[in-house]
């Protein structure tokens, strides 16, 4: 048996810069290409934003008792 719960959340500028970058994967401050990294995440939240926050959807997916595997299946 399968269970998904949608959920949805808003983030301001700081909590969506706070998360991108405190990932392993974001520059120092000090690396030379973090400015390039903080302007493509400026320009990124300014297109989905909407007076001042994004609405970030997903969903958690639980499962009860053993999936069964349809490797031509889309879900």
């Amino acid at each position: 048996m399968r269970y998904l719960f949608p959920q949805e959340l808003q983030e301001s500028w700081g909590e969506y810069w706070g998360a991108a970058a405190s990932g392993m994967e974001a520059p120092g401050e000090q690396e030379e290409w973090f400015k390039d990294f903080r302007e493509a995440h400026l320009g990124r939240f300014a297109g989905l934003q909407t007076d001042g926050q994004i609405t970030v959807k997903y969903s958690t997916e639980v499962w009860l008792g053993q999936p069964e595997y349809h490797p031509d299946s889309q879900e």
